[in-house]
């Protein structure tokens, strides 16, 4: 599924990867579609994840997203550690129709101290 569990916020140099599958995990061909990243934290409830994605081996079901540190904020975490997000990738096909991936985890940390 996903490539990372851990993201540092505010980090610009993680990509994300996740190859989107049908109910048997084999990789859906999703040349003539769109994907968007969907996800929600019970520790930052107020703080939901709904960013497109990119195509990047759209024939293997391959799709990414870019610089993923920046969709949660040091503003959004407040004075909270980390935050656990629960995330599923939504593909829409040309005609319209879509559905959603398997769940994945995502976890957002705080930056750690300078030295």
């Amino acid at each position: 599924m996903a490539n990372i569990t851990e993201v540092v916020v505010g980090a610009t140099r993680k990509d994300l990867r996740v190859t989107v599958v049908d109910e048997f995990g084999n990789p859906v061909d999703i040349t003539a579609g769109f994907v968007r990243l969907e996800a929600t934290s019970e520790d930052l409830p107020t703080v939901e994840i709904d960013e497109a994605g990119t195509l990047y081996d759209p024939a293997n079901g391959v799709a990414q997203w870019a610089e993923i540190g920046t969709f949660v904020t040091d503003a959004d975490m407040g004075s909270k550690l980390e935050a656990t997000y629960v995330c599923r990738v939504k593909y829409t096909d040309a005609a319209g129709k879509f559905d959603w991936g398997p769940k994945f985890s995502l976890t957002y940390v705080q930056a750690p101290l300078e030295v």
